[in-house]
């Protein structure tokens, strides 16, 4: 699935299509430094908005803990992909963003009106 209307949009489209909660873990979300020196510098919290802005044009998607090991050999074959894991799905339907180790509900993702 893309991320044109952010993680979280996706996040919340995955777990209900698929019948199953989120577990995002927030150490693990690939925030550029200088992006979030900005977003500080503006008072604005850097990691809701990684969550929540659009027209980020990466792709999420979930892979069985099974399958790990044939994704890393196509992760190798294709030279310069980058897959970064950001959280897991879980079969309590909680979708929620793990912050310093606590759990806190996953913001909506961005609105277009």
């Amino acid at each position: 699935m893309d991320l044109s209307d952010g993680l979280a949009d996706a996040a919340h489209q995955m777990a209900a299509a698929g019948g199953t909660g989120i577990r995002l873990d927030s150490a693990l979300l690939p925030i550029d430094p200088g992006a979030a020196a900005w977003f500080a510098s503006r008072g604005t919290d850097s990691l809701v908005k990684a969550l929540t802005s659009g027209d980020d044009y990466e792709l999420v998607f979930t892979v069985s803990p099974k399958s790990k090991g044939r994704l890393r050999s196509v992760a190798r074959l294709a030279r310069g992909l980058r897959l970064t894991c950001v959280g897991v799905l879980t079969k309590e339907p909680d979708i929620v963003l793990m912050r310093k180790g606590r759990p806190e509900p996953l913001p909506a993702g961005y609105s277009h009106f």
